[in-house]
This record gives C-alpha cells, sequence and structure tokens, in this order.
C-alpha cells in the first residue's frame, strides 16, 4: 500500500534530476521510501525515484511544497496513514 502511494508520489514529478545537491522534493522521496517495510520495498522505490527524476523539471512551488512537508513527513505519519503528512493521498 505504502509503496504504491510513493509510487504515485514519485510518478507524479516531484522529483527533479539530481544537480549536485539533493532538491528538497528528492529528500522528502528519500524519507518515504525509508519508511517501506523491507529492503526490497526500499529499493524499488529507490529506482522508481531514479527512474522518475528525469520526468520533468521542477518548479519553484514544486519545490516550495516538498520543503513545506520535510518537517511533518516522517514514518510515524506514514505509519498511522497521516498521508498529508508527506503530501500524499491515500
Amino acid at each position: 500500500m505504502l509503496l504504491r502511494v510513493a509510487g504515485c508520489l514519485l510518478l507524479g514529478g516531484l522529483l527533479a534530476t539530481a544537480t549536485g545537491c539533493q532538491s528538497s522534493c528528492e529528500s522528502l522521496a528519500d524519507t518515504i521510501c525509508g519508511c517501506l517495510p523491507n529492503r526490497s520495498e526500499e529499493s524499488a522505490c529507490a529506482e522508481a525515484t531514479k527512474a522518475s527524476a528525469n520526468a520533468r523539471e521542477l518548479t519553484d512551488a514544486d519545490l516550495a511544497a516538498c520543503e513545506a512537508k520535510l518537517d511533518s513527513c516522517t514514518c510515524e505519519a506514514l505509519a498511522y496513514e497521516d498521508y498529508a503528512a508527506c503530501g500524499l493521498t491515500k
């Protein structure tokens, strides 16, 4: 379930192409992937992140939206299905 949610986030274009340092959206995706229950799902999430990173350029608004969720997006929030804390929907 969480992998599907993370996949929606990633495929929704919330990641930028890496240009040196990590964007707020990449950090958010890393947090979400890190909350998955096992290494296999974490790896699949990371692969999806890399695959979708080139999907489109992020706008300043996209980056600001990701930045706003960095503090509230925790594994605990996701475990309690508080997907909005990470900018996700069910």
